[in-house]
């Protein structure tokens, strides 16, 4: 379990750096909010998972230890799409 949580931790630093911009808000977010989005058909996307990989963990792992955005912040972005 600790060899996770030092894994988890390294993804975290790696997704922490740069911006992206961002198709679902139109603006530009850290790599990091990429983990809590369903958007398979973005190129940030691929990446996030890519980089996912190399440190043998999930995004919903990262999206879940992040402290960076709200947990329920994709749901709000997806109703407000829904609703128009």
């Amino acid at each position: 379990m600790h060899a996770k949580a030092r894994a988890i931790g390294k993804a975290l630093r790696e997704l922490d750096f740069g911006i992206v911009d961002c198709p679902k808000t139109g603006e530009q977010e850290k790599p990091i909010f990429c983990t809590g989005c369903d958007n398979t058909q973005c190129l940030h996307y691929d990446s996030m998972v890519k980089m996912c990989g190399v440190f043998n963990v999930t995004p919903k792992d990262i999206w879940e230890k992040q402290k960076e955005y709200e947990q329920n912040r994709h749901k709000i972005l997806d109703e407000g799409i829904r609703n128009g």
